[in-house]
């Protein structure tokens, strides 16, 4: 007779999961552990398992994937070491890959310490990854790259370029040589990485250049890109800068000390939405620029943005709360303690602008219009602004009016002025 018990138990048993299937390494003896971690590595895959690496040091020429794997190591207990100019593990048309709690480590030369080409879904999680030219560098590849600590690159803590669709959150960059996480195309387009919950710090720019070193976060021609709530410090150039990105989106981020341009959508971009970040402390607030090569559609709303003063990058440039040029609202922005403006409309020529129901205080112009041959459509209303001139015509860099705010001032055709007050 089979007891109650007993059949109670077996329905137990057969709802609890497997015991995991393993291929288990550990350090072998000498300075070079290739041999034995790539016999792992076919054997775990040849057979869909899991390679567990334990703790310890291993020195390796290279580690090559590809097919499907996960690799596992014991959090920071488990160090690999390039032995030479070679990436840590190159991936290639592996499907599926998975890396967790290892320690990678290697020279400058190395152009990806982790090299991953045309992987659908790559998995990186909780590794420390130190040194290389760039830690990671990603083409073509979707996946996550989640809680990670990457630095000490001389060019870039993680580059990926011509993503399938991305997911890079909740991972450190710091001491970087020239720029923190980039997110590049090779031609304009769809990308829709999203870039999320970071800390990345101390970004300096080696190789100089105008602004394409010294980012915290770089996107380049890689539409539909969302950035938010990164907390991003102490670049040389920008928090975050987007070159040509289309409907890039820049939401509830937190920056302080930058040399230049904070957060900026430059050149080629059709879409921008700027929303509800802090910046402090840098060279220029926010920058939606570049017009003149059809740089436009924006909404710059609910940022905070205080203690604007120039930079190294731009020692002796205008700076400012906001810049924008064309088919842009600025909107419920608390703007203070800027050098130079709270908000320019327009640089020259420009079109279809807002500034309506921000406050802009202790600067030396409030908002600044553009006047200059090409500049129609601006509209200002509702802003309270205490500043030495409140709003100010200008012809780019001169004014070329007083203060708009008093009455009997002529107010250029081009400008619609409603509701708005001087404030203390």
């Amino acid at each position: 007779m089979i007891s109650r018990r007993a059949v109670v138990m077996a329905g137990v048993a057969a709802l609890a999961p497997a015991a995991r299937a393993e291929v288990r390494v550990k350090p072998g003896k000498g300075s070079d552990q290739t041999r034995l971690l790539q016999n792992a590595i076919n054997a775990a895959s040849d057979q869909g398992k899991e390679l567990v690496i334990e703790g310890g040091r291993y020195r390796v020429s290279s580690l090559r994937l590809s097919k499907p794997i996960s690799i596992r190591g014991a959090g920071g207990l488990t160090l690999i070491e390039a032995r030479t100019s070679d990436p840590v593990f190159f991936i290639a048309d592996a499907g599926k890959v998975s890396l967790t709690g290892l320690g990678l480590n290697g020279g400058t030369g190395i152009d990806g310490l982790i090299y991953a080409a045309r992987v659908k879904s790559l998995y990186i999680d909780t590794c420390t990854i130190v040194g290389g030219k760039r830690g990671l560098l990603l083409d073509t590849c979707g996946g996550r790259v989640l809680h990670c600590d990457i630095s000490g690159q001389a060019d870039s803590g993680l580059f990926s370029i011509d993503a399938t669709g991305m997911d890079i959150s909740g991972n450190s960059v710091s001491n970087i040589g020239n720029n923190g996480i980039q997110v590049w195309r090779s031609a304009f387009g769809e990308d829709a990485t999203i870039i999320s919950n970071n800390r990345v710090f101390n970004i300096r720019k080696s190789d100089g250049g105008t602004g394409q070193n010294g980012n915290g976060i770089s996107v380049f021609r890689a539409g539909n890109v969302i950035v938010s709530n990164n907390r991003v410090s102490d670049c040389a150039f920008s928090a975050i800068r987007s070159n040509s990105g289309s409907n890039i989106q820049m939401l509830g981020n937190s920056v302080s000390r930058c040399e230049e341009v904070a957060l900026y959508s430059e050149f080629e971009f059709r879409g921008a939405v700027i929303a509800n970040n802090t910046v402090e402390d840098s060279a220029y607030g926010i920058s939606i620029a570049n017009y003149d090569v059809d740089g436009r559609l924006a909404v710059c709303s609910g940022n905070v943005i205080r203690k604007i003063r120039p930079g190294q990058a731009l020692p002796n440039s205008f700076v400012g709360g906001i810049h924008c040029e064309a088919d842009t609202i600025i909107s419920n922005n608390v703007i203070e303690d800027v050098r130079d403006f709270g908000i320019r409309l327009g640089w020259g020529k420009c079109r279809n602008l807002t500034a309506e129901g921000n406050i802009i205080r202790k600067t030396r112009h409030g908002i600044e219009v553009s006047a200059a041959e090409g500049a129609e459509s601006v509209s200002v209303q509702g802003n309270l602004i205490a500043a030495d001139l409140g709003i100010v015509a200008m012809d780019h860099q001169n004014p070329v009016s007083g203060d708009l705010l008093l009455d009997g001032t002529a107010t250029p055709l081009h400008l619609s002025l409603s509701g708005n007050r001087r404030t203390s």
